[in-house]
């Protein structure tokens, strides 16, 4: 069903585009198609390895123990990657580029990132099912509104989606994929065994989006705007 929610939301976004200014914003986003590929392959290459370097850190710090599973599923993991590819579109069109867009034209950049940001927090309240317990939802906030955060600095300092969708399915593909930390469980890793997450594993994991943070900046300096 997301794909039609996306299609909506392309067609949602086309009409506010032609609501609020000259210009067609889609094709802004998309356009020219070089340089906007080469944010999303910049994007998705540093969250993947992000990724795989915060697995490899916390594999050795909870001594967890990875083995490839039994047999792979190649339907289960076209599923799964069709179900990354939709959803962080979702994500993307809804929170930066319908949200985040709306919010810049009235707001400084910082405000409206921090309320946009805000925004994909507490949507992970419900999605990730840590809505009515207070320590998780604290957790949950924390990191998925740093890391929004992140996006939505991408959008704001490039004017196009395809950085942050290149960052956000990065890390979604990577971490769901080969980490099984996806709704589908293990297609290709799967954890022998595992320790309860500790506070270093946690504080390496809010490192992420300060340190692509600092990297996006310096990237795409605001001096450089628009791209």
């Amino acid at each position: 069903m997301t794909i039609f929610y996306n299609l909506g939301l392309l067609i949602f976004t086309a009409g506010l585009s032609r609501a609020t200014g000259p210009g067609n914003l889609l094709r802004s986003w998309i356009l020219p198609l070089s340089r906007r590929g080469r944010k999303f392959s910049w994007g998705f290459t540093v969250l993947a390895l992000a990724c795989v370097a915060y697995h490899g850190i916390s594999t050795l710090i909870q001594d967890i123990h990875w083995t490839w599973v039994e047999q792979i599923v190649p339907g289960l993991l076209a599923h799964s990657l069709w179900y990354d590819l939709n959803s962080v579109l979702f994500e993307e069109l809804i929170f930066r580029g319908i949200l985040l867009y709306m919010l810049l034209r009235r707001l400084p950049e910082v405000g409206a990132c921090l309320i946009s940001a805000a925004a994909f927090g507490v949507y992970h309240w419900f999605t990730q099912g840590a809505w009515g317990n207070p320590v998780a939802m604290a957790v949950v906030f924390l990191v998925t509104g740093l890391m929004g955060y992140v996006f939505a600095f991408a959008y704001a300092r490039t004017s196009s989606i395809a950085l942050p969708f290149g960052l956000h399915l990065g890390w979604n593909l990577v971490n769901h994929t080969l980490f099984a930390a996806g709704p589908f469980g293990a297609l290709l890793l799967r954890p022998v065994s595992e320790e309860a997450a500790s506070l270093v594993s946690l504080l390496l994991y809010l490192a992420i989006p300060l340190i692509v943070l600092f990297l996006v900046n310096r990237r795409y300096p605001l001096s450089s705007k628009p791209h």
